[in-house]
């Protein structure tokens, strides 16, 4: 039996589409987001940040963090730390069907972690993430990144 040459092409064609599309179903999706409240706040007023990780994916996925929660959040100034959110190592296995989430929430106060920085008015980044290792600074060894960006004002 010999096939033609548009036989042979639509073949190759089929065998192509059939790939691309097993691959963009079994490949893992995420979307990870960090929100705050307001986008301004007054001096001393509570920040209140929600961390979504939503498997956006048609089969279920899962990942393994080295703490147990599994989302820090690291508010910084001017590339400085002020405040980071408790965390707890433990490596944990997390498992989230198509379209299933998980939310975070945290209450930052503007107090500083650090006796020996000030928090005054400015920009501040609220950077949230969820780590694979123990290197918890190292963004190399962070599985999903997501951050927003808020104001603090004098009045």
């Amino acid at each position: 039996m010999r096939l033609s040459a548009n036989k042979i092409v639509a073949l190759i064609l089929s065998a192509v589409i059939l790939w691309v599309t097993v691959t963009y179903l079994v490949s893992p999706r995420w979307s990870f987001s960090v929100t705050t409240d307001k986008t301004a706040y007054r001096f001393g007023e509570n920040v209140f940040i929600t961390v979504f990780l939503e498997n956006v994916g048609l089969l279920t996925q899962s990942f393994e963090s080295s703490i147990s929660d599994p989302v820090v959040v690291s508010i910084q100034k001017e590339g400085s730390q002020v405040w980071y959110s408790q965390f707890h190592f433990n490596t944990t296995h997390f498992s989230l069907g198509s379209r299933e989430k998980i939310e975070r929430n945290f209450v930052w106060n503007q107090s500083s972690i650090y006796s020996w920085v000030g928090i005054e008015p400015g920009a501040y980044y609220v950077i949230a993430f969820i780590p694979k290792g123990e290197l918890i600074s190292d963004i190399s060894d962070w599985l999903f990144r997501a951050s927003t960006t808020i104001d603090i004002t004098s009045t």
